[in-house]
């Protein structure tokens, strides 16, 4: 299997489009590009980085008026807010197991 090699300027610049993404009602798919990074990256930074970006994501979906998670009117609507659902509870997973990281700085990270 192929290592990609990550930068914080990736993840960074993943954030900044993702962020653009909510805003103009465009596709959100680029999160799971965002949690693969988040898992699978050699370096706690990117560990890091990545569990913060996708906190502000997050936030910025639960917080704001998307229309991402108002109640469902349409087959499509209902569709993504559930995958939106999915992808909360993913990142609750997430920050659960950087609890057991050997990282000290992740597992500290992650409850706070």
């Amino acid at each position: 299997m192929e290592t990609v090699k990550v930068s914080l300027g990736d993840v960074e610049a993943l954030e900044s489009n993702l962020k653009n993404a909510i805003e103009q009602g465009g596709s959100l798919n680029s999160l799971i590009s965002l949690f693969t990074i988040a898992i699978e990256a050699h370096h706690p930074a990117i560990t890091h980085k990545s569990i913060w970006a996708l906190y502000r994501l997050f936030l910025q979906l639960l917080s704001e008026d998307h229309g991402y998670l108002e109640k469902a009117a349409t087959r499509r609507s209902g569709t993504v807010r559930s995958w939106i659902h999915e992808r909360t509870s993913d990142y609750t997973l997430l920050l659960c197991s950087l609890l057991k990281d050997e990282e000290a700085r992740l597992r500290v990270r992650a409850i706070i």
